[in-house]
């Protein structure tokens, strides 16, 4: 069970190391902003406390001594500069590594020096007098700060031991911030026959007397308070009569406490309560394994196959009625593909943090100026299609800023801002989702390109400097400008990953660029990589699925024998469509059906046609890997198991016209 706890732990840990990273980023940008401090400390107070709970020793000591430095600028005592953000993020950098729990010496290693440099700060500042003026308790000056007395009540929620949390180490942690009073309150613990293992029935009372401000109390209770009764009411000196009025406090409720203050002091009193909750107010979320979400997805899966089989064996019944009850299977299936698809949608912003820190650490290397600027991150996509998108706009933002933005001097002499712009932008396209990523750098030397890929044999001196080949050979595997060997890149292999790390994902990427202006590329991939609306078409004998989002409209096709190789065209209300007759293509055969069907399909911003023997109907297709079939030709996303336990393969339409039109 322990393990259990322990791993929960190493998650949540993890996405507060984001989080730190993220705030530090923000507070380099305004230094002033005092909420972003106290986040930062919130961050670190938990990883100590829990760190420590579920025996991550080193990382709770050396989480301490991180702590203890943003104690002082919490204090007022330490100013933030460039040296506290990347020593502390140097530090977020092996808390991750610290949360591995076979940590070896060299990690050891460097949490002891950074353990030094941390004190070092602190010894430096420690006697120094505050750089900054106190405004309130929080920022107030330790020589300046007061004892108070505090009245605490803490009810925790009775499932408080299920996510492993022990309330005891919470009550234990208020004696550390000075003379504490405590007593136990096991009034509501029920009779053997009734106790439940595993639920907490206690609660506690503290009288707390303590030159910490507010806040500190209120941190230690901070990720148990949503779920827990807490209440923090100072006690005024005046009230104050001595060792049996404190006693009196630790047996009554907050409350009595409250109107025992009001009737001394024959004012109301000053008290906080953090949250109430009762088993009435239930919290509205909660934390799910991303395992369990990926069953579930599973789980749907399979019913929306058996709901195809289900509909199929009603169809060949000619049965109205269990027709009418596939029709309704149907309805559910839907909607719990579409519930299933919510709760594993989360937004792109959630990657940000690595780009914002990529981008700064890269400027700093390269001696760079680079703004990072974002838009539309709140899409939301697939979990399991973000985890696989970071790598290849990782490596896309990280050519931008080493080959596409030039140094301050260099856009200063071509009439540019010095400080360079990346921009990443997201948005919705059907069931797509296209995430570009631009630069306003030098752009890309395409004479340069030709003469690299001449040089290595892909083109030949005679070829014509066609544009978009040439963009196409940026992607190839070795392929580089570069002529020199960086840390950065300069190997060849960034680009060609990213394009093979985008297509495992059923995506395109492409390339637009303009000499001097800048380069963007754009990638389209599918917000789900597990269930997609298709429609079902057959070509000759077989059956194959088309995603319905790249559909846009059907039409009836002459009779026509189409000759192979050769591109054919039809007019449609007074267009020319282009289109491929996949019968053709795929079987070479010359049997066709006396009606053949132009699907309609969006390429490149423009209309294309496939020609297909006839349309079945739309169909909501379970995609499941076809493994090297996929990897031999790239034109199949994936395969489909139909009601009749025939298997359809599902088409890739950009790759097919890609392949038989180039």
């Amino acid at each position: 069970m322990i393990e259990k706890f322990q791993q929960r732990f190493i998650e949540e840990a993890r996405e507060h190391c984001d989080r730190l990273d993220q705030y530090l980023l923000e507070l380099e940008q305004d230094v002033g902003n005092q909420a972003n401090v106290d986040e930062i400390f919130r961050i670190l107070h938990s990883l100590k406390g829990s760190g420590g709970m579920f025996g991550f020793h080193l990382l709770s000591e050396f989480t301490h001594e991180l702590e203890s430095v943003y104690q002082l600028i919490r204090d007022g005592k330490l100013d933030i500069d460039s040296r506290i953000v990347d020593f502390t993020l140097r530090c977020s950098d092996v808390l991750r590594n610290l949360l591995n729990p076979e940590i070896s010496e060299d990690i050891k290693r460097v949490v002891n020096q950074l353990k030094g440099e941390a004190n070092l700060v602190i010894s430096e500042k420690a006697g120094k007098a505050p750089q900054v003026a106190a405004s309130n308790d929080r920022s107030a000056p330790e020589e300046t700060r007061e004892n108070k007395t505090w009245y605490i009540f803490f009810q925790p929620d009775q499932g408080i031991f299920n996510n492993g949390t022990n309330p005891l180490y919470l009550v234990d942690e208020l004696n550390t911030l000075g003379d504490c009073q405590v007593e136990a309150d096991l009034s509501k613990v029920p009779l053997p026959d009734r106790l439940q293992v595993g639920k907490c029935y206690t609660f506690w009372r503290a009288v707390l007397t303590t030159d910490s401000p507010r806040t500190e109390i209120e941190d230690i209770f901070l990720f148990v308070r949503d779920n827990s009764k807490i209440e923090i009411i100072e006690v005024p000196e005046s009230v104050i009569q001595g060792e049996d009025m404190l006693r009196k406090f630790l047996k009554e409720d907050p409350e009595k406490v409250a109107e025992q203050i009001r009737t001394l002091l024959e004012a109301p009193v000053s008290g906080a309560v953090l949250k109430e909750t009762s088993d009435d107010n239930a919290p509205t979320t909660i934390r799910v394994d991303s395992g369990k979400i990926d069953e579930y997805m599973n789980l749907v899966s399979e019913m929306i196959t058996a709901q195809s089989r289900l509909f199929s064996l009603a169809e060949a019944r000619d049965d109205k009625e269990l027709i009418a009850l596939a029709e309704h299977f149907d309805k559910i299936t839907h909607q719990m593909r579409d519930n299933a698809f919510d709760m594993s949608l989360i937004p792109l912003y959630s990657i940000v943090t690595r780009f914002r820190r990529l981008v700064r650490d890269l400027s700093s290397e390269l001696h760079k100026e680079v703004r990072l600027e974002l838009n539309g991150l709140e899409t939301e996509v697939d979990k399991n299609v973000i985890e696989k998108l970071v790598s290849p706009m990782i490596h896309i933002i990280r050519n931008g800023v080493d080959h596409g933005i030039e140094t301050p001097e260099e856009r200063i002499s071509k009439g540019k801002e010095p400080i360079g712009r990346i921009l990443v932008s997201a948005g919705y396209a059907g069931n797509f989702v296209e995430i570009k990523v631009e630069d306003d750098g030098r752009g890309l030397d395409l004479d340069r390109i030709w003469q690299k890929a001449v040089e290595k044999g892909l083109l030949n001196e005679t070829d014509p400097k066609d544009e978009e080949e040439l963009l196409q050979i940026i992607f190839k595997a070795g392929f580089t400008t570069s002529g020199q060997l960086t840390d950065v890149s300069g190997r060849g292999t960034g680009l060609d990953a990213a394009r093979k790390a985008i297509h495992d994902l059923r995506g395109v990427i492409t390339v637009e660029t303009r000499q001097g202006r800048g380069t963007s590329f754009t990638i389209r991939v599918p917000l789900t990589l597990s269930i997609i609306d298709g429609l079902l078409i057959r070509i000759h004998h077989d059956m194959y699925i088309i995603p319905l989002a790249c559909v846009r409209k059907i039409y009836p096709l002459r009779d026509t024998h189409p000759q192979k190789g050769i591109l054919q065209v039809e007019v449609f209300e007074g267009k020319q469509l282009p289109y491929l007759d996949l019968g053709e293509e795929f079987y070479g055969g010359s049997e066709y059906s006396s009606q053949q069907y132009l699907i309609a399909v969006n390429y490149k911003g423009e209309l294309f046609g496939l020609a297909v023997d006839e349309i079945m109907r739309e169909y909501q297709a379970v995609v499941k890997s076809v493994g090297k079939l996929a990897q031999n030709g790239h034109i199949f996303m994936g395969a489909s198991i139909l009601g009749d336990g025939r298997a359809a393969l599902v088409l890739d339409v950009n790759t097919i016209i890609q392949k038989f039109v180039h």
